[in-house]
């Protein structure tokens, strides 16, 4: 069932994902993240209160009525307000890239969670890696950043020529810059990631 679980929420993410960067990117569609976000904190909400109500012994709540339990939860959920906010924010972060970077680059970008979570594991936990894991965390580095700058929009000499004598045609500085911020959105994404 582990394997299951773990395959669901691979189809999942990948799909959610391909559908965002599909709506920002290819449909234009324009809506703002919170009612994206709101709308699926709604359904997440749903669905486990329709697992509260189904099975009493699924979570430390005393048995009772439905209210009663959920009531108990959000009253000692306090401790879980932390990872929500890094989650709200890597959300957030991650419509930013979307809306910046291809998919495929925004997946790549996002394999630096491993990289985040080994030195975050380092800094709080004091544990070490072996020599040949850090090599491998460089290796994966390095392949995200060549395939950040090769999927980087391109700005010719012509182009920054043109954008010094007509301010108007700098579309091209813009896109780079654009490019620059959804680079690092998802990068910071990574990093809440590995922190949380």
């Amino acid at each position: 069932i582990q394997v299951l679980c773990v395959a669901f929420l691979c189809i999942q993410y990948a799909t959610y994902v391909l559908l965002r960067r599909f709506a920002t990117g290819v449909l234009n569609e324009e809506w703002g993240f919170s009612s994206v976000l709101g709308v699926g904190e709604a359904l997440k909400f749903i669905i486990s209160l329709s697992m509260i109500a189904r099975d009493s012994k699924g979570s430390d709540a005393p048995d009772g009525p439905i209210l009663t339990r959920v009531h108990w939860l959000l009253a000692h959920s306090g401790k879980m307000a932390v990872p929500a906010v890094l989650y709200l924010s890597m959300n957030m972060l991650g419509f930013v890239s979307l809306n910046r970077i291809d998919a495929g680059t925004f997946a790549v970008a996002q394999q630096t969670k491993v990289l985040f979570t080994a030195l975050f594991m380092r800094l709080f936990l004091g544990r070490s890696l072996s020599l040949a894991k850090w090599c491998a965390l460089l290796v994966l580095l390095l392949g995200v950043i060549l395939i950040s700058l090769e999927a980087q929009p391109q700005v010719s000499l012509c182009d920054s020529a043109a954008s010094r004598n007509h301010p108007k045609s700098d579309k091209s500085e813009f896109a780079s810059v654009s490019y620059f911020i959804g680079v690092c959105a998802v990068l910071s994404d990574s990093m809440l990631s590995g922190l949380a």
